[in-house]
């Protein structure tokens, strides 16, 4: 996902600095956190989804937001070393322990670093090589996978201390180019990677013990693609063949039936053009300096003829494959297929011719170019049959229907043309039909029910002809189709882009099939023969017999040391037998005398046995009598201690009871004592209270108070008749 985002300003002492930030990649994560991660040239946000919305999440990433990211993978969930549970000691209420069950995440930027990220705190920055820009990454259980450019591939495996640590890098030989893309297999066993502008290889993770980091290591992907625009693409006929050129510099012939690439071949040139003879067997390429027709043997191309063209636009073989075509500037060069011999030049265009196309029957070819002009020549006289001229309009795809009545053209001006021969009035557009795209190749099946037309944004619509305006578009290339092709049954529709592909699309269209009478015959096998050399035949004749011969002698050689071999083999055998018999014998008598000191022994110890157990019976019976002795005097012990304790206790007993008796006779004499004490007490205090009674009413007659207000009149009274002043009376 790419998008370019908003110009941000930035003022600073020197003036305001426009800067432009790019978004490359936004992704959600795939657990439940809901976290959606956009990252680019100074770009690092993060929003969490909720109710339908996209909320910022701040982040802790001190500056790193400024720098420039390239890419981002989630790691997938999974249990992490000591150090990753407790990530961080510093952290406030165990952030630590909540940070593992965060989205984590990898982050690639273009100074060599991945940045490790947990919800959306940093954890651990890696640096892998300074100065190479990290260009895609790859998680899996066992840790990730980073490709940067010049074809490194660096592992990375999960470590308890620092999260990951990295293990080993590998190179894609011969291929100096950025990683754009990384994928890990479901069972984690190979890893995929395409190159920018490059094939795509497979890398066995399984095996990353046992491989040496200087070998290539990686597996090419598939038959290989153009890693550049496709400039010409042509189909055979009686072999399932596709030829195409690029400006890679290579040419490949794909099986369409087998989905492979038969042949790819490499040369120092570009390609510009390409057309293959119906039999399958000759291919013409139109290279920068010339026109080149190749043989197509059995695993090579091999040259036959060059021809003068430079740089050929263009190049196709009549139907019936006597003749061919090429583009040559302004002429368009007609040849003899077998004897490469010139027919004519044809001559009328006065701007380069763009597209040329043959008539079903061979005697005429069609011509359009970039002066506007559309011409139908006929081969008898090399003179034009029709022509139309349209100035300001430059032609870029042209084709015929299968009966020559009518030719169809599109060029610059949006718009495709049919163009009919009208008596009298020469060859005029009798239908003009708006795209409102450009125009880039036609197609038109042998039934002459669909019209295909290919544009420039990467899609091959599909009209309805004769044409209504009508058509359905099918999005296939990611730049402008370059060329369109049916193949001679109208099953097969083929594509080929600047984008480097090519591309098959089935034609299924009941009209189609009802009208087109080559999808209705019977169809002939594809042709298996294929094309080799005298030279290359004799060659392979020659080393088949010296390998023949080198079997043979082989043969006779493996049979001599066989039999020398069988020889030894019978001499090793006798001798190890005549030794094995003979330390048998030997063993034999050993055995022999080691059964017979075996058998004096058990003797010899089965008397010591018995003399042994006679041994312990009489010891046996000796400290059984001892022990009863003892016994009987421990009994006889014990009874005396019983009757000794029976004694005590009866002592005990009438000590106690004297002891209660006493204490008792001295409790009932404490107690007589007690209540006589106080039946004394209460007689003492009836008295007192009498006399206190009889001293109160003498009070009351005489009326005599005492100072003393805490004290009774009738104290008062009794004191002054007995002494100097109140008992209660305290002295100054």
């Amino acid at each position: 996902m790419h998008v370019v985002m908003p110009v941000a300003k930035r003022t600073c002492t020197e003036g305001t600095q426009y800067i432009a930030f790019a978004v490359l990649q936004a992704s959600i994560s795939p657990g439940e956190g809901a976290l959606v991660t956009v990252v680019g040239t100074g770009v690092l946000k993060m929003f969490k989804v909720a109710d339908q919305t996209l909320k910022p999440l701040p982040l802790n990433a001190n500056r790193r937001d400024t720098l420039s990211f390239t890419c981002q993978t989630w790691v997938p969930a999974g249990e992490y070393g000591a150090t990753a549970a407790n990530s961080s000691a510093g952290d406030k209420g165990g952030t630590a322990a909540a940070g593992a069950d965060r989205e984590r995440q990898l982050m690639g930027t273009v100074d060599g670093e991945i940045l490790f990220f947990e919800g959306t705190e940093p954890r651990a920055t890696f640096n892998v090589y300074e100065g190479h820009v990290v260009g895609a990454l790859a998680a899996y259980s066992k840790g990730f996978v980073a490709g940067l450019d010049g074809g490194l591939i660096t592992l990375f495996e999960r470590d308890d201390r620092e999260y990951y640590r990295q293990t080993k890098t590998f190179t894609v030989v011969d291929h100096p180019l950025a990683i754009r893309s990384l994928a890990v297999s479901s069972g984690e066993e190979q890893l995929a990677l395409s190159l920018s502008g490059g094939p795509a290889f497979t890398l066995a993770l399984n095996n990353q013990e046992l491989m040496k980091m200087q070998d290539m290591n990686f597996e090419l992907l598939g038959p290989g693609v153009h890693t550049a625009g496709v400039t010409g693409l042509d189909l055979c006929v009686k072999r399932p063949l596709i030829a195409s050129c690029s400006t890679d510099r290579t040419v490949r012939l794909w099986n369409y039936a087998e989905r492979t690439c038969d042949m790819n071949k490499a040369f120092a040139e570009e390609a510009y053009s390409i057309a293959i003879h119906p039999t399958g067997l000759q291919m013409l390429v139109g290279f920068a300096d010339k026109l080149r027709l190749l043989s197509v043997l059995m695993d090579d191309l091999k040259t036959v003829k060059e021809i003068a063209i430079k740089a050929c636009r263009d190049v196709a073989f009549s139907n019936g494959g006597q003749y061919f075509a090429a583009v040559n500037g302004i002429t368009l060069s007609l040849y003899n297929t077998y004897t490469c011999e010139c027919l004519g030049n044809l001559r009328g265009h006065n701007g380069k011719i763009r597209a040329i196309c043959w008539g079903a029957s061979d005697t005429t070819v069609v011509s359009a170019g970039a002066d506007g002009a559309v011409y139908e020549w006929r081969l008898s006289d090399l003179k034009r049959e029709k022509e139309n001229v349209l100035k300001g309009c430059q032609y870029s795809a042209v084709i015929a229907t299968p009966d020559m009545t009518a030719l169809i053209a599109a060029g610059s001006d949006r718009k495709i043309k049919e163009m009919e021969d009208n008596s009298g009035a020469g060859t005029q557009v009798t239908r003009e039909l708006e795209t409102q795209s450009l125009i880039t190749a036609l197609a038109l099946p042998y039934g002459g029910k669909i019209l295909f037309a290919a544009t420039d944004a990467g899609g091959v619509r599909c009209y309805k002809y004769p044409l209504t305006g009508e058509f359905y578009e099918v999005k296939c290339h990611e730049g402008p189709i370059t060329r369109l092709h049916v193949s001679y049954d109208d099953c097969l529709l083929v594509s080929a882009g600047e984008d480097g592909s090519v591309l098959l699309l089935d034609i299924r269209d009941k009209e189609l099939a009802k009208a087109s009478t080559r999808q209705q015959q019977e169809k002939l096998p594809w042709a298996e023969e294929v094309l080799v050399s005298r030279a290359e035949l004799e060659e392979r004749r020659s080393h088949i017999t010296e390998l023949e011969q080198q079997v043979a002698e082989l043969t006779m050689q493996t049979e001599y040391q066989l039999r020398l071999k069988d020889l030894h083999m019978q001499e090793r055998v006798k001798e190890m037998t005549d030794k094995f018999n003979t330390e048998l014998d030997s063993d034999r008598q050993k055995f022999e005398l080691l059964l017979q000191e075996k058998n004096e022994q058990e003797m010899e110890y089965e008397e010591k046995l018995k003399q042994a157990e006679l041994r312990h019976s009489s010891q046996l019976a000796a400290l059984d009598g001892q022990y009863q002795i003892k016994l009987m005097a421990e009994v006889e012990r014990y009874q005396q201690l019983l009757q000794e304790k029976e004694a005590l206790n009866e002592r005990w007993d009438e000590q106690n009871a004297l002891l209660v008796e006493s204490h008792e006779r001295v409790i009932a004499e404490l107690a007589e004592e007690a209540e006589a004490k106080l039946a004394e007490e209460v007689l003492a205090a009836e008295a007192l209270r009498q006399e206190k009674t009889a001293m109160e009413k003498e009070a009351a007659e005489l009326g005599v108070q005492c100072p003393n207000p805490k004290c009774s009149s009738i104290a008062f009274l009794t004191a002054r008749s007995s002494g100097p002043g109140c008992k209660d009376e305290t002295p100054a």
